[in-house]
């Protein structure tokens, strides 16, 4: 008769209680079939359906007489994402402040773009305010990324 790993697994636990994982992966290495990240997958779902329970020390011990297979693995449910709250008050402002600084500062970015040249007459360029200003492109985007890291 074919006896599966994990039936082995609880056997040697019920025929010598008190062993650590390790133990049971040391005892049952010797076949060359088995594989380590298998036998503690295995462990870890028999301490998980109480088959066999695992003190404060690490020992294992059976809890059931005889070897029952496994209940099919069923994922714990995914946690809903938390809505995010709307900024109220002062931050609410302060927020949509700072969003019309970075639409000017988009909007001067990309006409830059487009004409290559923008003379300093322009209202474009009288909108863009001073902390922005005009920089290279690697640090324009790092301030961008900046504003809207929340």
């Amino acid at each position: 008769m074919k006896v599966s790993f994990s039936q082995r697994i609880f056997e040697l636990i019920k025929s010598e209680p008190h062993l650590t994982d390790a133990e049971v992966h040391i005892r049952l290495s010797l076949d060359p079939k088995y594989k380590i990240a298998s036998g503690k997958s295995l462990l870890y779902r028999m301490v998980c359906v109480k088959y066999v329970h695992r003190d404060k020390n690490g020992r294992l011990t059976a809890m059931i007489s005889n070897y029952v297979p496994l209940p099919p693995y069923q994922p714990r449910p995914k946690k809903k994402a938390k809505a995010k709250v709307a900024a109220t008050g002062l931050a609410a402002a302060a927020k949509a402040k700072q969003m019309d600084y970075l639409n000017q500062a988009v909007k001067y970015r990309e006409s830059a773009m487009m004409n290559s040249y923008t003379p300093p007459h322009s209202p474009l360029y009288k909108n863009v305010p001073i902390h922005i200003g005009v920089e290279p492109k690697k640090s324009f985007w790092r301030k961008l990324r900046e504003l809207f890291s929340d």
